[in-house]
C-alpha cells in the first residue's frame, strides 16, 4: 500500500472513530463499529491503530499540546509584564486572550467535546482536571514574582488556589460541556469575562472587606 493511501486509510479511520466517540463516548463505543464505518473488517484497524484508546489519544493529543502552548505562552507573559503598578494585565489584554483560547476551542471542538463529556474510560479521562493542575503550577509562578517583588498576597490564597482555579476553569468549559454554538459562547463570554476578571482582580488586590 503506498504512503498516500495508507493516510487516506488512517484518516478514515479517524473520521469515523470520532464520530463514533461523539455518538457514543469512548467507554460505549467499539473498534468493530468503528470498521463498519470506515468499511475496513476489524484486523484491518489493527495494523494502523493498536486499540481504542490508541484511536481516541490520536485524535485529541494534538489539540492537547496545542492549547497547552498556548496557555503557557499567556502566562509566561503575564508573568514577564508584571509589575507594581499592574499586578493584572488590562481588562482589554485579558479579554483578547480568552477570546484567544475559545477560538481555539472552537477551531478544535470535536477534539474538546470528547475531552470534556466523552473521555471516561479513556487515558484521557483527567484531562480536564490535568488542565487545572498546570494552571494551578502557572499561577503559583506568578504568585511567586509577586513576591519576589514585595507585593502583598491576600492570607490564604495559596491553600484555596487551586478551588478558584477549578471554578474558573468550570465556567469557561461550560461552552463545551452544553456545546454551545459559537454565537452563543460570544453571549456567554460577554457575562463570564467581567465575572471572572472582577473576582480575580478582587482577591489578587486586595479590594474586599475584611
Amino acid at each position: 500500500m503506498s504512503k498516500d493511501k495508507a493516510k487516506l486509510t488512517e484518516e478514515r479511520i479517524l473520521q469515523c472513530a470520532q464520530a463514533e466517540f461523539l455518538k457514543k463516548g469512548f467507554a460505549g463505543a467499539s473498534m468493530r463499529s468503528i470498521a463498519q464505518q470506515a468499511g475496513m473488517t476489524t484486523g484491518a484497524i489493527y495494523r494502523y491503530f493498536p486499540d481504542k484508546n490508541s484511536l481516541f489519544e490520536a485524535l485529541v493529543d494534538p489539540v492537547i499540546a496545542g492549547f497547552k502552548q498556548k496557555l503557557e505562552a499567556a502566562a509566561n507573559q503575564q508573568t514577564a509584564h508584571l509589575n507594581t503598578q499592574q499586578i493584572l494585565p488590562e481588562y482589554a489584554d485579558t479579554e483578547q486572550m480568552l477570546n484567544l483560547f475559545i477560538g481555539y476551542i472552537y477551531e478544535h471542538f470535536e477534539a474538546f467535546d470528547l475531552l470534556v463529556n466523552s473521555s471516561a474510560g479513556s487515558s484521557r479521562a483527567d484531562y480536564v482536571d490535568a488542565l487545572i493542575t498546570l494552571d494551578v503550577n502557572m499561577t503559583r509562578s506568578y504568585l511567586e514574582e509577586m513576591t519576589t517583588l514585595s507585593l502583598p498576597l491576600p492570607d490564604h490564597l495559596t491553600r484555596y488556589l487551586p478551588l478558584l482555579i477549578e471554578q474558573s476553569y468550570r465556567q469557561l468549559l461550560e461552552v463545551v460541556v452544553s456545546r454551545m454554538t459559537r454565537e452563543e459562547s460570544q453571549h456567554y463570554l460577554e457575562l463570564l469575562m467581567p465575572f471572572l476578571y472582577a473576582g480575580w482582580s478582587t482577591v489578587l488586590k486586595g479590594d474586599h472587606h475584611e
